[in-house]
């Protein structure tokens, strides 16, 4: 096997419309404080300082909800439905505080550090044209009662629609990897989100020596509702 070194640069998918991430930067941006994270295992029904429990946040976002799923290329759309399920997942309670010695001064002054759950729930993705028709285990974060977030890994999912990921490759492009990430908002009426796709390579795939360079790229290939 020969080990290449790389040097990053940015490629964009031309199918995407979205943003272009280089990897390998850096930034000289102050980062300010951080917050650390004391994480319990909880039951559903217990109220920690949020002052709700996870089960009351779960029977206000379980929907279903419906929605629209539009594809950013073609611009394609298809109905969506969108459900969150809750079958004795684990609960989780992380509470943050600024880490010690912080000052807690941040870019506009403050920080905050937000207490939240996540609970291992299954989320259910079904478009009608049954390129997705899926049940993700998924971890959903919980910040107040009637808002939650999720990011599931499609990569690593079992899939049931017929969504591919390497069925939106750029013609002609030859990648080290390409996969797909669901992100998304629930609230109790609706929700948003985004499919985003992120593909690697080498900007010569012949290249065998030292100093290769690789490229990383990233996309909205397809979003749902109203971003809030």
């Amino acid at each position: 096997m020969n080990f290449r070194s790389s040097s990053r640069s940015c490629r964009l998918f031309p199918i995407f419309v979205a943003l272009v991430g280089c990897a390998g930067g850096s930034s000289s941006l102050d980062q300010g404080p951080t917050c650390a994270d004391t994480t319990s295992v909880i039951a559903p029904t217990d109220v920690p300082a949020l002052g709700f429990s996870a089960a009351d946040a779960l029977a206000a976002l379980a929907g279903p909800f419906s929605s629209t799923l539009s594809w950013t290329v073609g611009g394609t759309e298809t109905a969506l439905t969108v459900q969150v399920a809750w079958e004795d997942g684990e609960v989780r309670y992380l509470d943050s505080e600024l880490e010690a010695g912080d000052s807690g001064a941040g870019f506009d002054g403050e920080t905050t550090c937000a207490d939240r759950f996540e609970i291992d729930v299954w989320l259910g993705f079904i478009t009608e044209d049954g390129v997705f028709n899926e049940n993700l285990p998924t971890p959903l974060v919980v910040t107040a009662v009637d808002a939650a977030t999720f990011t599931q890994d499609l990569n690593d999912s079992p899939m049931m629609g017929t969504f591919e990921v390497w069925d939106y490759a750029e013609a002609g492009v030859e990648y080290e990897t390409l996969s797909a990430e669901l992100s998304g908002l629930v609230s109790p009426t609706a929700g948003s989100g985004q499919l985003t796709l992120k593909g690697s390579g080498w900007e010569d795939p012949s290249c065998t020596t030292g100093g290769c360079n690789a490229w990383e790229s990233q996309g909205t290939a397809a979003t749902w509702g109203e971003a809030e």
